[in-house]
């Protein structure tokens, strides 16, 4: 009996650790601050986060593909595991990879994007860990423009900050 106590208080304890974390309405993304390129393939995003939650989020994974009419032009890929500390609002650093399968493909970006961004989508995934749970997001193929506006951003924006 009193085995089988221990075990029910263990489960009970993950299930209480696990929902603790779970709730994503705890952690807000508030934008981005920075952007720089370290090179050919390394990018370094620096982000504002506000995690008020109970323990630390830790990003384990994550990827972003970038099609052209049904062809990657672009993934940018997370480069190591990213830590958000719980209780926290403020920046933290986003270290990506940057692989261009073909390069040719880019050369075709600019005008897409001046055209509105109509023929270019964008799909990916996140895995993140808050303390015991872990959960992958996914983003199902999108419009780069119906992307782009979730997040306040017109596509001129940024055809303007890439200065094309």
């Amino acid at each position: 009996m009193m085995k089988a106590l221990k075990y029910i208080a263990l489960a009970a304890a993950v299930i209480v650790g696990m929902a603790s974390c779970a709730d994503p309405g705890n952690v807000h993304f508030k934008g981005i601050e920075d952007a720089s390129m370290g090179g050919l393939q390394t990018v370094q995003i620096t982000a504002h986060i506000d995690n008020q939650s109970h323990c630390n989020i830790n990003l384990l994974h994550g990827q972003v593909t970038l099609f052209d009419r049904g062809n990657v032009v672009a993934k940018v890929v997370l480069s190591e595991k990213v830590k958000i500390p719980r209780r926290t609002d403020g920046s933290v650093a986003v270290p990506l990879t940057l692989v261009i399968p073909n390069p040719f493909a880019l050369l075709a970006l600019p005008g897409r994007l001046k055209n509105g961004g109509n023929d270019l989508t964008v799909s990916g995934e996140m895995t993140v860990r808050g303390g015991l749970a872990r959960k992958t997001y996914r983003i199902d193929p999108t419009p780069l423009p119906q992307l782009l506006s979730r997040f306040g951003i017109a596509p001129d924006a940024l055809t303007n900050y890439l200065k094309l």
